[in-house]
């Protein structure tokens, strides 16, 4: 086990390292100059000052010695300064990292309570062989599944902000009121636009490996020897299809977290996609860097927490790897 979590450790170390390496590289490779882009949207064409700016961020350097400057800024906790922004990396994310935070795991909570859900009773319905009641089922699974999250943003925005005037659209709080009751009705759209293709995949992933479940030795034993239906699911069928639905919801986490670019345009929340995306066009080095950096980070640290609980979730699969 010992090697098990080493092997993962240094796999996990050359993701973050390599992806940072490639996001770094593919910044430089973009056409334009970040500081004239900046200097030219305030009417500055100093060739003098674009050069001390070009100079202060070390943008004269050769590109493999602005990444190990980089990196040794990490080592010492300092994320650098943004290019646009009048304050640091660090400073720019943290409280978009909060917002984003919340977004991503009221959706999580969300999609995982549905899918679970949905899943559970789709895999009931094929067991008791109520094959008319799983088509239909299964059928508004995949439609939901097949919309885009920017159609079914547009259609929650029309029914329940436009036309029925129920939910905010836009931003995280009012104006006049920032009370905790109005955040959560700004939180409902987003989160709910963010959780329903996760929930929905979900649903079929926890149907499918239900559904195999019930199928196995095991549960024909549990219920040759009496045991209810109820004991059976719960003791022998649902631990043995947990396998698959971690996988898909640790990884699902690590999404939400990341932050959903898309959603958080389309409901302007303030939070690390929406963040990123304009950093991009801004040509905001260090933002972007800084930005994909936590992502990756979150993905691998998720990747490594979803692969050491199969070992707790299945005996089998912890005494193979000892």
């Amino acid at each position: 086990m010992t090697g098990f979590l080493l092997r993962r450790l240094g796999a996990s170390l050359l993701v973050v390292v390599g992806g940072s390496i490639l996001v770094f590289g593919a910044l430089r490779a973009i056409p334009g100059d970040p500081i004239q882009l900046m200097l030219g949207t305030q009417g500055v064409t100093n060739p003098e000052l674009v050069a001390r700016y070009t100079e202060r961020f070390g943008l004269d350097l050769p590109a493999p010695v602005q990444y190990l400057y980089w990196v040794g800024q990490l080592v010492r906790g300092d994320l650098g300064d943004s290019i646009v922004q009048p304050q640091s990396v660090g400073d720019f994310m943290r409280m978009r990292a909060i917002n984003t935070a919340v977004l991503g795991a009221t959706a999580w909570v969300i999609a995982v309570l549905g899918g679970t859900g949905i899943g559970v009773v789709a895999a009931l319905l094929v067991h008791r062989r109520m094959w008319v009641a799983d088509y239909a089922l299964s059928g508004f699974s995949v439609v939901m599944i097949s919309i885009p999250s920017f159609s079914l943003a547009l259609i929650l925005m029309i029914i329940f902000g436009v036309n029925l005037g129920w939910l905010p659209v836009l931003g995280m709080q009012s104006v006049e009121d920032s009370g905790l009751l109005d955040r959560l009705r700004h939180l409902v759209l987003p989160a709910v636009t963010l959780a329903t293709v996760p929930g929905f995949v979900l649903g079929r992933i926890v149907k499918a490996a239900i559904t195999d479940a019930l199928l196995g030795d095991y549960a024909r034993t549990a219920y040759a020897k009496g045991l209810s239906e109820r004991r059976v699911f719960l003791v022998h069928v649902l631990r043995n299809a947990m396998v698959p639905i971690v996988t898909n919801t640790g990884l699902m986490f690590g999404g939400f977290l990341s932050g959903s670019v898309l959603v958080e345009f389309m409901f302007a929340w303030p939070g690390l996609g929406r963040g990123l995306v304009n950093a991009i066009l801004a040509r905001d080095f260090p933002i972007v860097q800084g930005i994909t950096l936590l992502i990756l980070v979150i993905f691998t640290v998720v990747n490594f927490l979803v692969d050491l609980s199969y070992g707790l979730i299945d005996p089998r699969i912890r005494y193979a790897r000892a």
